[in-house]
């Protein structure tokens, strides 16, 4: 079964593995699959790590409450997750 949505009011903390060291693209859509923010776009190495989204938009405004998504691809892969914010 897929993880329970991550509710949250001010910020979201996601945890992500990596197997190898590669490109990874972490970014946050809203329900209807526009970008909303990009929280890591880059190489990263093998291991655990954390991504924290702030609830705001790429211009820096807060986001409006409703459901969104964090979708993390890598070259083994793509593996998404749903975020619940309320205000």
């Amino acid at each position: 079964a897929p993880p329970a949505p991550n509710a949250f009011t001010t910020a979201s903390r996601l945890d992500y593995t990596l197997p190898t060291r590669g490109d990874v693209d972490l970014t946050v859509f809203d329900i209807t699959g526009r970008h909303v923010a990009t929280l890591y776009h880059g190489v990263g190495e093998a291991g655990s790590h954390v991504a924290m989204w702030d609830g705001r938009a790429a211009d820096g405004r807060l986001a409006p409450a409703g459901v969104y998504r964090a979708v993390l691809k890598t070259a083994t892969g793509r593996e998404s997750r749903s975020l619940v914010l309320s205000r």
